[in-house]
């Protein structure tokens, strides 16, 4: 029963892992157990082709294979054994062939599985859990770890197939000669037992540790990546090398020691193998008196099978090691890909929503459970206002950006429009109506058309040439080689940080989105061209609610609302004129210059 609930257990934990691709799986079973049995056959093949040879087909054991062929001439038999022979051994050649195809299909089929599902439950998952997750971890998880965890779905498929063929040349070497075969088994079986007990708590701790080195890897590689500037102009270069280069020399010799190991079952077991056969020749010959003529077919079949039954015996530890090590893997990726992302039924089912006001009621927030970013706030917000807020860091502006765009959920307090819950409305809906630039954007390695057509890529080249001549940088995109179709590389290199600005407001101009969000999106420009950047705000945006985060206060003068916030709340709110005359902390910041472009 033990034995069973573990069989259970453990075929549970494989249709887990494989998923949609159960049914390839049992189908992949099915050639596994074929092609045991046509490798047994096409050994057995061999003693009737070697008696065909010697004639003698009933002296000794031999007639039990060759009764039936008494009648025959020795050129017939041999005509017809080598038949057999042949077509024995064709056939388990194509099911090789078919079942290795197979395998492969299915192993990559896996791999393309657990790789996408990963990489959409990042996209489409929620930004505080994305937050929480180390970018080189992440990359690791979608990238290498599906690779390994194949290979550890072939390691099984190859397991497998050597414990079937064990099984059954097992059977048919019993049927030949009992005594030898159990002899046999002892003496290799034993050793090859031992080394199973030890490897297996080995190649688990491989398998952890490989996991963690390749993760520490990756890690290390996103975070230089995203911050060389920072390495060079600290002249850290020696020290990121340093821990690269110690990783990956651990990781290689852990590695390398491994592959030692995974290969001495093979070349032990040939030996000993090869040490019975001259052990049963010798015994035969010697001690029972047979004749060589008769005891020589029968040995070269018992050589042969018996050399492949260890071969198998041998890969199957090898197999056995290699599942160990890369087990962690397949359940690192099954944990990633099972997840289920928070958004895509609903962007998949999204519809455009209509709405005129935007109401915020007792919206608190924290993060995990800390102290409050935001607490305990109210207002009202209408298309066509442009509302600045403005505080010290953190304050809870961003924050504020985040729960509007919905890329967070408060922790309580919800926001409705006309009267209707925001939080029953889908992201996806809502944000097909919105516009976000940051004040360090991203640009995607891809042309500045591409780009700024990111959010709306059915948009027209007149369309997007509008878009950026609001955001005045179609004058710098002309200047570029090859214009719209300029490639920018990954993160806009090669791009002043007002020019990524400017690029990243056009690609939120041309949604012309019902709510657009400037989260400190023109603190890269210029006093001038960010004064023709809000007049085409005014012009073109009337209709939309602009929130507008700047310490730049100036910006704020035409501004319909400005909130200030501290602690998470609103401390002071009111027109620019409004605020400066009541003379509190906002009339103060401006006196002090606070944002001004002037020295």
């Amino acid at each position: 029963m033990k034995v069973w609930g573990q069989f259970r257990r453990g075929l549970q934990s494989w249709e887990n892992v494989v998923g949609p691709y159960r049914r390839r799986g049992y189908l992949l079973s099915l050639l596994l157990c074929l092609s045991a049995i046509a490798e047994t056959l096409s050994i057995g093949s061999v003693l009737p082709l070697l008696n065909a040879i010697i004639q003698d087909s009933t002296a000794g054991e031999q007639g039990r294979l060759m009764g039936w062929a008494n009648e025959l001439s020795a050129e017939t038999r041999l005509l017809v054994a080598s038949g057999i022979v042949v077509g024995l051994f064709f056939f388990r050649s194509a099911l090789t062939l078919g079942r290795e195809y197979y395998a492969a299909h299915f192993t990559n089929g896996l791999r393309h599985m657990w790789s996408t599902r990963i990489f959409e439950n990042y996209v489409y998952g929620d930004l505080l859990e994305i937050r929480k997750e180390k970018q080189g971890h992440v990359i690791n998880a979608m990238v290498n770890e599906p690779i390994y965890a194949a290979k550890g779905v072939q390691a099984i498929i190859d397991a497998s197939v050597a414990l079937l063929v064990v099984a059954a040349i097992g059977i048919f070497l019993l049927w030949l000669n009992f005594w030898i075969t159990v002899t046999s088994l002892l003496v290799v079986g034993g050793g090859i037992g031992l080394l199973w007990r030890f490897s297996t708590t080995y190649s688990e701790n491989v398998g952890k540790r490989r996991v963690a080195y390749n993760q520490a890897i990756n890690h290390l590689i996103a975070e230089s990546v995203t911050g060389i500037r920072q390495i060079k102009v600290f002249s850290a270069e020696s020290r990121a090398w340093k821990k690269m280069d110690g990783y990956v020399r651990t990781l290689m010799a852990m590695m390398t020691r491994f592959s030692l190991l995974s290969a001495a079952p093979k070349a032990v077991g040939e030996l000993l193998v090869i040490l019975l056969i001259i052990s049963t020749l010798c015994v035969g010959h010697f001690v029972f008196q047979k004749d060589l003529a008769l005891l020589l077919p029968e040995t070269v079949v018992f050589a042969l099978a018996l050399m492949k039954l260890f071969a198998m015996g041998s890969l199957l530890l090898s197999k056995r090691m290699e599942v160990a090590t890369y087990w962690p893997s397949v359940k690192l990726v099954h944990a990633h890909a099972s997840l289920l992302p928070a958004e895509r039924e609903e962007q998949e089912s999204a519809s455009p929503i209509l709405w005129s006001k935007l109401s915020i009621r007792d919206l608190s927030f924290n993060f995990h459970g800390g102290p409050s970013v935001l607490s305990g706030l109210s207002l009202d917000l209408l298309k066509g206002q442009v509302v600045g807020l403005v505080g010290n860091s953190g304050a809870g502006k961003s924050t504020l950006c985040d729960i509007l765009t919905k890329l967070v959920i408060p922790t309580s307090g919800d926001m409705y429009i006309d009267g209707q819950g925001l939080s029953s409305v889908g992201r996806a809906a809502w944000r097909q109506r919105m516009g976000y630039v940051s004040q360090e954007p991203f640009l995607f390695h891809a042309s500045v058309k591409e780009n700024i057509k990111i959010g709306m890529p059915e948009a027209a080249d007149e369309c997007v040439i509008r878009a950026a001549k609001a955001a005045q940088a179609d004058t710098f995109i002309a200047a570029l080689p090859n214009e719209y179709d300029t490639l920018v590389g990954a993160g806009g290199v090669g791009l002043s940080g007002g020019q990524k600005q400017r690029i990243a407001l056009a690609r939120a101009f041309l949604r012309r989105p019902d709510v657009l969000v400037l989260d400190e999106a023109t603190s890269g420009l210029d006093a001038e061209t960010e004064a023709r950047v809000f007049d085409a705000l005014r012009q073109d945006f009337y209709e939309s609610l602009v929130i507008l985060v700047t310490h730049r206060l100036s910006s704020l003068k035409h501004a319909d609302l400005i909130l200030f916030l501290e602690g998470g709340s609103i401390l002071e709110s009111g027109t620019f004129d409004d605020l400066y005359q009541r003379g509190g902390v906002f009339r103060d910041l401006v006196d002090q210059g606070f944002g001004s472009d002037n020295p």
